[in-house]
């Protein structure tokens, strides 16, 4: 690029055959406004982002939309809906019929633009099944894992290897936390006071992991695993960050076949309470968790 802009002659031409232009703009993602200040992918994410911020403010601000029915249910004809850091409209307490109507859209619009995980159907039920308090604390916290896993995603591969032991120490304590969420004990084994507001998340995730545990089934991708780890900077290192050894599950199917159906439910219902409370010390990998170290 360098050597193509300095190779332009006195008079401004590229050997007195090419006008002058900034060659940048050749390397450059437009939509239909023009550049979208991104360089070219493989996927043309600028024109994504432009047409989804479009959709959000259309969804939001015209006549009937989310901010509208705000100001009806508040009584407040001046109502004006906050905007977050994010770009992420921020819902008033008591509103969560109408911030689940937003959140719906927005998912169905993602549904028909972009290629994600899961179905619409299964972000739709996520939505149903959990409060605007739940999300609002698991999305804190994904937020922050989001950002340092995009540092150091390259062509769309998380290479954590690369991170620097301070970073993958943040990352594994937000990941602590996370989990944590869910967790009807706090962090000293106490039950988590029935009405609080960390009792309700517990309650919700709880349900929500069941829900996933019952329609989701998950299947270890040993090829991409291996691929990626051919692949990665440091295969010591990623096969630290992506491997833990954990107890078979089917021993825990064949105690169900040695007793009784009821106290099999006893059995069952013992482990779920001493693996929450071992949960908070330690992780899968069996190190103490962070907040302990």
């Amino acid at each position: 690029m360098n050597a193509l802009n300095a190779s332009k002659t006195d008079d401004g031409k590229f050997y007195g055959w090419i006008p002058p232009f900034n060659i940048d703009k050749l390397l450059m993602e437009r939509d239909d406004d023009g550049f979208t200040g991104n360089f070219l992918t493989a996927v043309n994410e600028g024109k994504f982002y432009n047409d989804r911020a479009k959709f959000i403010d259309n969804l939001l601000y015209s006549k009937g939309g989310i901010q509208d029915r705000l100001r009806t249910a508040l009584g407040d004809p001046d109502y004006e809906l906050e905007i977050d850091s994010r770009g992420e409209p921020m819902f008033p307490e008591g509103q969560d019929d109408i911030e689940k109507d937003f959140l719906h859209e927005q998912n169905h619009w993602m549904g028909k633009h972009a290629v994600r995980r899961f179905t619409v159907a299964y972000y739709d039920k996520r939505i149903d099944m959990l409060s605007s308090v739940t999300r609002k604390a698991q999305t804190e916290i994904q937020n922050q894992i989001n950002d340092i896993i995009r540092a150091c995603t390259i062509d769309g591969k998380v290479h954590t290897e690369l991170l620097t032991p301070t970073k993958v120490r943040d990352l594994q304590l937000l990941y602590y936390r996370k989990s944590q969420l869910s967790n009807p004990f706090d962090q000293y084994g106490r039950k988590k006071p029935d009405g609080s507001e960390e009792a309700l998340i517990a309650k919700e995730l709880t349900e929500w992991n069941k829900w996933q545990s019952e329609h989701i089934k998950n299947k270890l991708d040993y090829d991409a695993f291996e691929e990626a780890k051919r692949n990665a900077k440091d295969k010591d290192q990623f096969e630290r960050d992506n491997t833990y050894t954990v107890i078979n599950p089917e021993i825990w199917e064949e105690i169900g076949r040695l007793f009784p159906k009821t106290a099999s439910s006893t059995i069952a219902d013992l482990r779920y309470t001493r693996n929450k409370l071992i949960s908070i010390i330690k992780t899968k990998k069996g190190l103490y968790s962070p907040r302990l170290e």
